[in-house]
């Protein structure tokens, strides 16, 4: 994950992080279950 300069992950980058798992987590999902 990407840290600003003070060493702690921003909101942003946090939901970007999430948002992104969530996706791959549905693709994984839809090809398991295809």
């Amino acid at each position: 994950m990407t840290r600003d300069e003070n060493g702690y992950v921003t909101v942003e980058h946090a939901l970007c992080f999430v948002a992104v798992t969530l996706v791959v987590g549905v693709i994984v999902a839809a090809a398991q279950a295809g």
